[in-house]
């Protein structure tokens, strides 16, 4: 019997290290999104079935339930809620952890309560320091509106060139065209929704290869591969966007843009490399009156038509 409980203990101690290390391993993902190893083999030696984090803001979110929930562990099977444990991790934050266990199950000794509830205050930790990240990265990364900002493009810019991913991409500085009319004849409200319809269909004909992000007012800009270059081109000549999807009202947006195609033997130095040949075939598109793209050509120094 002794021998039995040392086995367990060491089971249980190695599971614990394990999953100590995979807490700081795991950096910037949700926990909902990757559940490491260690944790699910320390919920299947604990008997845990299900166990879920609800996080709140400050008290008032937590009196009108405005939180957010994690959910840590699952395996779907039929459970009940026999542990609810809420911990006030500082003056912002307050966090409920809802441990269950499977229907019937004979309940748990002290020592597995005991090793839960450090469970708990680790993921609560670990949890915390997740959504920190996360809103460190929002104000970074992100204008108030909510649009990736200069700041995420330069980083993706050298975060391709680092890998060598830069090469051959497509670089692309638009702005909408006549955008402040479209303002004032929908007003601004559904003028905000459009531009950001716009944006986010634009986002999705990138695929996983791009990224559009906002310089500020309607000027924006974005790096894609040559694959989808033609679909980009299309969108931002023209395309029509719903405002109000009740009564199917919608304008007809249109844009100016100067592009860069990145060489093969291109260099990275810094974001200017790209970004400063980007916004001269910009500015001369919106010069021009918009009326065609404007590809900058590297071996001339300057933009010219396509």
């Amino acid at each position: 019997m002794e021998n039995n409980d040392l086995s367990r203990d060491q089971e249980y101690n190695a599971l614990l290290e394990q999953f100590l290390r995979d807490m700081n391993s795991m950096e910037g993902t949700r926990i909902s999104e990757k559940v490491g190893e260690a944790l699910t083999g320390l919920c299947r030696f604990l008997r845990v079935e299900k166990l879920t984090g609800l996080f709140y803001n400050g008290l008032s979110k937590e009196k009108t339930g405005q939180g957010e929930e994690y959910t840590c562990y699952d395996t779907g099977n039929p459970s009940e809620e026999r542990m609810h444990n809420r911990i006030v991790i500082d003056t912002l934050t307050v966090a409920h952890l809802l441990i269950y266990q499977a229907v019937g199950a004979e309940p748990w000794s002290d020592l597995e309560i005991s090793r839960i509830n450090l469970i708990q205050h680790t993921l609560v930790i670990y949890i915390s320091r997740l959504r920190l990240e996360r809103e460190v990265e929002r104000y970074m990364y992100y204008d108030a509106d909510g649009y990736f900002n200069v700041r995420y493009f330069f980083r993706e810019l050298q975060r391709r060139a680092m890998t060598d991913r830069l090469k051959s991409k497509v670089a692309i500085c638009y702005n909408l065209k006549q955008f402040s009319v479209i303002n004032q004849t929908i007003g601004r409200h559904a003028g905000n929704v459009v531009m950001k319809k716009h944006y986010e269909k634009l986002q999705g004909l990138l695929s996983s290869g791009g990224v559009v992000a906002r310089l500020g007012g309607d000027n924006f800009v974005l790096i894609c591969d040559m694959s989808v270059l033609p679909l980009v081109e299309d969108y931002l000549r023209e395309t029509a966007v719903t405002y109000d999807e009740e009564t199917n009202d919608r304008v007809t947006v249109k844009a100016t843009a100067g592009a860069y195609v990145i060489p093969k033997d291109f260099v990275f130095r810094n974001p200017g490399d790209v970004m400063d040949k980007v916004l001269v075939a910009s500015q001369e598109a919106r010069q021009t009156g918009g009326e065609e793209l404007i590809y900058y050509r590297e071996d001339a120094g300057r933009a010219e038509t396509e």
